[in-house]
């Protein structure tokens, strides 16, 4: 039977007095939670959630708890044949490989076909616009930057300088669907946010696709204060192709003398581009993303052979005294990934190094997961949570 109390809340110290059931208790403390507080910030609009009903303070001691661990839960038997059959299913198809024509294909599935665009507007708090970036007195690139309005440049804030995926051969940060995750991240972060739109393979090889990131963020660090940046909170993040880039520029910054990320965050990234395919999770997961089409994106991007164990392309080749100097590094992969293996090895091969790494194995995800399914979007705000705490940016309430 249910207690009468007289209490406040744990979040929010409103006082109130309601029946009060197990369900309406933080399960982990069992102090008070109302119920405009009970769905925490793990919770986001458009994935609603209730898995994990826990008070504020539990939730990010739960996170605190993760920092620099590895996280890995395995799905049972059932769940794994479930996903295999889906996979096969759903991504069998637009996966497949024409001889000499993989990243025509790549470009034309239904994940990386020509979306609508999103011109830039202001939507729910934070305005969108366009920076030019120049790379030499001939090319210009695009970034897609998206900040608070209204904004005030003389009250510096941290930003994030993200670079999508697709294999170095597709995608576009202008893609209507790209819009509503950035939108997200910065939402999540609280931070600026800059989409590199960065040259594609195979018209612009390696290590075009890099400098161009570089670029973008280089002009980031040299245009701060005009930008209303603050170049000691940035952070550089990407999925897939993106998170060899978001890794990569950390280290040409530190290795070039400008002033480097304070994190990093790298998902599902393909960080031993010479030998991706050799990886046992590369064959038993072929279904997810098979090898054939990631050969077809890696030649695309380094006909030359030799480029691919370059650090600009696959970091996990940087000279050990430079990958130790990275900054705190979130990576994350999904459980049916084809790169699984390869990102476990590079998230041993950061710790061996000294970095300190935080890594997430997403269980019941696959290539792409992040940051739109529900298992990314947790990951997302975990991130979040990490790169908050480092700059100094969390309210954590005493009780």
């Amino acid at each position: 039977m249910a207690e009468k109390h007289n209490t406040s809340c744990l979040q929010c110290n409103k006082a109130f007095g309601i029946l009060f059931n197990r369900s309406s208790k933080c399960p982990a403390c069992y102090r008070a939670i109302c119920s405009a507080c009970v769905s925490h910030e793990m919770s986001h609009p458009n994935f609603p959630t209730k898995r994990v009903e826990v008070c504020e303070k539990c939730f990010r001691e739960t996170l605190l708890a993760r920092d620099g661990q590895h996280v890995e839960t395995v799905p049972g038997p059932v769940a794994n044949t479930m996903m295999l059959r889906f996979a096969n299913l759903l991504l069998g198809s637009f996966y497949e490989v024409t001889p000499g024509q993989p990243i025509k294909v790549h470009r034309n599935s239904f994940v990386m076909r020509n979306l609508p665009t999103a011109k830039p507007a202001t939507v729910g708090g934070w305005q969108s616009e366009d920076i030019t970036v120049p790379i030499d007195d001939t090319v210009n690139i695009m970034m897609r930057w998206y900040h608070p309005a209204p904004f005030d440049p003389k009250v510096p804030m941290g930003a994030l300088v993200y670079y999508h995926g697709g294999g170095w051969t597709a995608g576009s940060v202008f893609q209507k669907d790209q819009d509503t995750n950035y939108r997200n991240f910065c939402k999540a972060f609280g931070l600026m946010f800059f989409a590199v739109e960065y040259r594609l393979s195979p018209e612009n090889p390696f290590p075009i696709p890099f400098e161009d990131s570089y670029a973008a963020y280089k002009y980031v660090v040299a245009n701060a204060e005009k930008l209303g940046v603050d170049a000691s909170k940035l952070v550089t993040i990407g999925d897939s192709a993106g998170a060899n880039l978001s890794v990569g520029v950390a280290l040409a910054a530190l290795e070039r003398g400008i002033t480097p990320p304070a994190y990093i965050v790298g998902s599902n990234g393909l960080y031993y581009c010479d030998k991706y395919n050799q990886y046992p999770s590369c064959t038993a997961l072929a279904s997810m993303n098979p090898c054939d089409a990631i050969d077809g994106m890696v030649l695309g991007c380094t006909p030359n052979a030799g480029d691919r164990k370059d650090y600009r392309c696959s970091p996990a080749y940087a000279k050990p005294e430079l990958l130790s100097k990275l900054p705190p590094t979130m990576i994350t992969v999904a459980g049916y990934d084809a790169l699984k293996d390869e990102n476990l090895e590079f998230i041993q091969a950061l710790r061996t190094a000294g970095v300190h790494v935080t890594s997430t194995v997403a269980s019941i995800s696959w290539h792409g997961f992040f940051p739109a399914f529900a298992e990314g979007q947790e990951i997302l705000h975990q991130a979040a949570y990490l790169v908050k705490r480092q700059f100094g940016l969390l309210h954590v309430p005493d009780q």
